[in-house]
Formats: structure tokens, sequence, C-alpha cells
């Protein structure tokens, strides 16, 4: 037998050695599958019905958190829920859910909720936010649930969710834009419920070498550093060859983030912050004025002494929108603990002004969540900044004299 044959022979060995590890595998899955249930929850009996939200209580969540609520509600007045509630009927026993809420209806039948406590919260906002049209949901009920069965079928329902995978939700994201010719990525991220910024990051996933790709869709590259690398690219701090060997490197562990950071991110500000110094009094020491704003001129040290502050606008042009070069400064924008204390001020009342009284229209226009309030404020410089406050402000008068609700 010559060495050829003898090579032959052992690759068709090997082939069939995997073949047949393949088929015990799938073997031992369906066993699996068909080896008696240690409870018989899924025989027990269900139907699905339309429960009036007044009907249904929350009562006990493995879930401490309820997330987003805000999001998933737009999503559900967009498309309907699109997975029904789990409910149990009430049980008045004292040593299952005991007394029904004062505020339910003895004549009508109630229930308890097992799965689905983010969604019914969502129903409620549109509830109370009077859209009309969701007073309802449509439940399964399922009937004779032990109370150990209820957590059981809690945890399940919690734990059992698999998302998508971040190229999957990209390339779904992006046929549905090519759908909805109509919408830009923010109207429909908005529409299914999730985050802009969040949508916009994923679709730009597609964007990437097909080298770079590839490992975010295999898990060895995390959306955040295949962002990064993007970023790097588009500001010229890496070309296409720099971002695809850094992406090797990171995926193989031989750098960190933060090594990654520091090749193609936007380089740190090296000047040091500005600081007060504090007498043994616990004031600032007084200081011969420089000319910048604040300093405390030598005759008394009183705010009238102060040098001029520069001029800001107040209701003129917008302060500026999330560029891709100004979102890279966000992303490295100073803590505010780290900035000295009259511009601490300035961040801390910007970025509250904007969280807690912008309207989501507002922050769209400056391209920015909630989340990132802080950090846009932190990034700005004083003109700036204070231009920000001044024209942020100046909406919500015109728009409280117009009597539009933030």
């Amino acid at each position: 037998m010559s060495d050829v044959d003898k090579v032959q022979i052992a690759e068709e060995a090997a082939a069939q050695r995997a073949e047949d590890a393949t088929a015990a595998k799938a073997q031992k899955r369906a066993d699996a599958l068909r080896r008696e249930p240690l409870r018989a929850t899924a025989t027990k009996a269900r139907g699905t019905r339309e429960v009036g939200l007044d009907q249904i209580h929350a009562g006990d969540n493995i879930r401490l958190d309820l997330p987003e609520i805000q999001e998933l509600a737009r999503s559900i007045r967009e498309v309907g829920l699109l997975t029904p509630l789990i409910v149990r009927p009430w049980d008045t026993a004292a040593d299952a859910d005991g007394a029904l809420p004062q505020s339910a209806d003895s004549s009508a039948e109630q229930y308890r909720l097992i799965a689905g406590h983010r969604r019914l919260a969502a129903l409620n906002a549109l509830l109370d936010a009077g859209v009309l049209h969701f007073n309802a949901a449509t439940c399964e009920v399922r009937e004779g649930l032990s109370e150990a069965e209820y957590y059981a079928l809690m945890l399940t329902e919690n734990v059992q969710r698999v998302p998508l995978e971040p190229v999957q939700a990209a390339r779904a994201l992006r046929l549905l834009l090519d759908l909805n010719e109509e919408l830009d990525a923010s109207q429909l991220a908005k529409s299914l419920g999730l985050k802009p910024a969040w949508a916009q990051t994923h679709l730009k996933l597609l964007d990437l070498p097909a080298e770079v790709l590839e490992r975010v869709e295999a898990g060895d590259l995390s959306v955040t550093i295949a962002d990064l690398l993007r970023k790097g690219q588009t500001a010229g701090r890496i070309d296409e060859t720099k971002m695809i060997d850094l992406a090797a490197k990171v995926a193989s562990g031989e750098i960190t983030k933060a090594q990654v950071r520091t090749e193609a991110g936007p380089p740190k500000n090296t000047q040091a912050p500005k600081t007060v110094a504090m007498g043994a009094d616990g004031k600032p020491v007084e200081r011969e004025a420089d000319g910048s704003w604040g300093e405390p001129i030598m005759s008394g040290g009183s705010d009238l002494d102060r040098a001029p502050r520069p001029a800001t606008p107040l209701s003129g042009p917008s302060p500026r929108a999330m560029s891709k070069e100004f979102a890279d400064e966000v992303d490295t924008a100073p803590a505010i603990a780290e900035l000295p204390i009259e511009e601490q001020l300035d961040v801390y009342l910007l970025g509250r002004v904007l969280r807690e009284w912008g309207t989501d229209d507002y922050l769209d226009t400056l391209g920015i969540d909630r989340t990132q309030c802080e950090a846009y404020a932190s990034a700005l410089d004083f003109e700036e900044r204070i231009g920000a406050i001044r024209h942020a402000s100046w909406v919500l008068m015109e728009n409280e004299r117009a009597g539009v609700s933030a």
C-alpha cells in the first residue's frame, strides 16, 4: 500500500469518526429532550385571552430593575404587544397570593403576573399617558401552578432570553431601513423602542473591513473596541491595515483595550486642569488677576472685583451638535470632579438641565441621549458651555410660554 493510500485511508477514518461523534451528540440531545420533565408545568392547562390592565397585579419579581420602560412603551405603541404576558388566576388562599389589592374590582377575575413585568409597566405608562387602545393586554393564562412552579416559570422566562448578536442586529436594522426609506436611523430606533445611539453604533459596524467584522461576529471583538477602531480610521489616526492588525491583536489577547485606545483613540489632553488654592480658613487664596474670568483682583476679592467674563450668546445659534470629531472629545471628556470648581458648577447645571428638562427632540439635535448629558457638558469649552446653558434655558422658557411640555 502506497503512502498516498495510507493518507487517504487515515483521512476517511478521521472523517468517519467526526461524523459518528456528531451523530452521537445529536442522539444524546434528543434523548435529553425525551426525558420526563422534573415538573409537569408545561402540560398544565393554559389559554390565551384579553385581560384588562386593572385586573393584572405584578406581585413579586425576580428582577428588581425594570430598565428602559419609555423605549419599550414606544415600541408597543408602534407595533403592538408582540409577546403575551404570562399570568395565573389570583389565589386568595392565605399561603398563596393573599388578599387582593384594595384597588381591585372583586366582581371581575383577577390575575397575578408571572412574566412580563417590563411589558406591563410599559402598557401602564401608555395608559397613564392617555394613549387609547392600551387598557388591556393579551395574556397566556396558566392554571393550577404551585408557588414553586410560579417562581420557576418566572426565572426561566428571565434567563432564557438570547439577544441578537451585534452584527445580526446591525444587518436587521439595515434591512428595515432599506424597507422604510422614509425613516432615518434615529426614527427607526425610536419606533422599535431602541436608543438612537445604540442603533447608529451597530449600523456603523457594517462599515468595518470584512476581517474586523468577522471578529465581531465571532465574538472575538466587542462592539466598543470595533467602534473605537472605526472612529480612529475615520479621524485618520490609523489606516485600514493598522485597524485589521489591532483587531487581530486584541482578539488574540496580545493587547488590552487601553492599548487600543492609545493607538486609535484621540490624543489625551496633557494640560493640567486649573485648581483653586484653598487657605486654612477654607476659602480660596487671593491671587493676582491674570485676566481670566473668575480670578479675584487684589482689591477685596468680591464678585464685583472679578475679571469680566467673555461674551456668550443668549438665544443665537444652537450649541454645537455631536459631530464625529466632537463625539471623540465627549468620549475622553474629563470627569466632573477633575474640573476646577467654577467649571464643575457649569457642567453640573448644564448636564442637569439637559437630562431632566431637555426634550427628546432637543437632545436629538445635539446628537446625545440622557446618559451623555454630563459628558457632553464636560467636553465644551467655557464659551460654548455658557452659551449652551443660556440657549437651553431660552428654549425651555419659550416652550413654557407656548405651553409645550419638556
